[in-house]
């Protein structure tokens, strides 16, 4: 049964990047901008398996975690917080938030298809706890008066009666063999595989390091500049969207190749 992976990060190219890491997996990704958008949509969806930015305008990773967690119809749900090299993981506060996981950026593909995999195995196999509903106590025994006795009832008289004999049944008559040509048929054409240029994970994990390097020394100056938080923010998300249009003039086509990849690899399994 496929499972339903919602990505909650306010960089589009990280978002394309996770689709296209679970191309060849039974998995559908579901990506959102924010962590409001990915409370709602879980919501609506009820995702397996839920894969949040550690760092989002407005609510963060962590604020989405404790939110799920906190929510009766979804507190099941496994959380993985996406890190970076710049903004590390926080343990305790990862703790605190319920998260039951957590990757750094940028990820090996395999690695995060083997994490969100376990999660989601974690989940379906986590007990129910049901209160078994009460055996209702049999009524008691009514006392009644014993059956009268059976008396045996005497053999009929005269010989017995011969069995009926079936009616034969009749079978229609074998149908005449069809004629078949002894041509041989041809072949079905088999399309050539394209061949995959080299490489392409390490290309794209350079590519999204870029953006978050970029994101991170952007928020390094607006700092110092002693800007507020919004204005920080803003001039983040400006950076990773400049950032991001350079870098998707050449993801296209190392997309393109992941997925020729992709193809070569199911055709030979």
């Amino acid at each position: 049964m496929s499972k339903t992976l919602l990505v909650a990060d306010d960089s589009a190219t990280m978002r394309r990047v996770v689709e296209m890491t679970f191309a060849g997996e039974d998995v559908r990704v579901v990506g959102v901008p924010s962590g409001e958008a990915a409370l709602a949509k879980a919501r609506e969806l009820h995702p397996d398996v839920v894969l949040a930015d550690a760092v989002m305008t407005g609510m963060s990773g962590y604020d989405l975690c404790r939110a799920i967690k906190g929510d009766a119809g979804l507190r099941t749900t496994p959380v993985i917080v996406m890190a970076s090299q710049h903004a590390p993981f926080d343990e305790a506060l990862g703790r605190d938030v319920g998260a039951d996981d957590h990757c750094i950026k940028p990820f090996e593909t395999q690695a995060l298809i083997d994490k969100v995999k376990a999660a989601s195995a974690r989940s379906s196999m986590a007990p129910t706890t049901k209160i078994p509903a009460a055996v209702p106590a049999p009524p008691p025994a009514i006392m009644s008066a014993p059956p009268p006795p059976i008396r045996p009832v005497a053999p009929a008289s005269g010989p017995p009666r011969p069995a009926a004999i079936p009616a034969a049944i009749l079978t229609p008559p074998p149908s005449p063999a069809v004629l078949t040509s002894d041509a041989p048929k041809p072949a079905p054409k088999t399309l050539p595989l394209m061949p995959a240029a080299e490489p392409t994970a390490a290309t794209l994990d350079l590519a999204i390091d870029a953006v978050d390097r970029a994101a991170a020394t952007a928020l390094s100056k607006a700092q110092g500049l002693g800007l507020t938080p919004e204005q920080s923010a803003a001039v983040v998300k400006l950076t990773r969207e400049v950032v991001e249009r350079v870098v998707w003039e050449v993801v296209p086509d190392l997309a393109e190749t992941l997925i020729k990849e992709e193809i070569q690899r199911l055709t030979k399994a």
